[in-house]
């Protein structure tokens, strides 16, 4: 079941369903990213410029290895849905999934948007999906701005919360235990 939520401005929005994994995939998954041999993983944050803008790690689940199919698929399907009943843009694909970890003191991504133009188009959607309970970690929040003021996305375990990519957002720095989030962005042509 899917929701929509208004931010202060009628044009400016954001979506998010429930419970798209529930808690067992949502283990599954974090294990699946975890130990995965094919896995890519790099340590952002050692890098003074880069540090500015975010520390912590991820891993890049690969689109072609069949033990992520049910992750592509779910994710599609969802944002498929979203798409059409709350944003209605040309959508073509998703983009390779970044399962996120922040599980150093201070780990953060500051303010950024995701739009971004390639010879093939732009993402239009980010999404994230929360595959930790909150109860096992602290700060560490998703924070959209649409104004002055941040709007909180709910920390719900196994929710998708989806939003314009080229709306400012952030991941403020965690203070305690470890969080684990699935990132992607959905790109389309480019807007005219």
């Amino acid at each position: 079941m899917a929701w929509f939520l208004e931010a202060n401005s009628i044009t400016e929005r954001w979506a998010y369903t429930d419970a798209v994994f529930n808690a067992e995939e949502c283990s599954d998954l974090i294990k699946l990213a975890l130990d995965s041999d094919s896995k890519t993983q790099a340590k952002t944050g050692t890098d003074p410029i880069l540090n500015n803008v975010r520390k912590g790690s991820v891993v890049w689940l690969d689109e072609k290895k069949e033990e992520n199919f049910w992750v592509y698929r779910r994710c599609t399907d969802i944002i498929s849905n979203l798409n059409k009943k709350y944003f209605n843009y040309d959508l073509t694909f998703i983009e390779t999934l970044q399962f996120t970890i922040y599980d150093d003191t201070n780990d953060y991504y500051g303010m950024h948007v995701d739009n971004m133009y390639r010879g093939y188009g732009c993402r239009k959607l980010s999404f994230s999906v929360q595959l930790s309970s909150e109860e096992n970690y602290s700060g560490c929040e998703l924070k959209l701005y649409y104004d002055n003021k941040p709007v909180t996305a709910p920390k719900n375990l196994g929710m998708l919360i989806a939003f314009s990519s080229m709306v400012l957002h952030e991941v403020t720095p965690i203070t305690k235990g470890t969080r684990y989030s699935l990132v992607g962005w959905v790109h389309g042509p480019k807007f005219k």
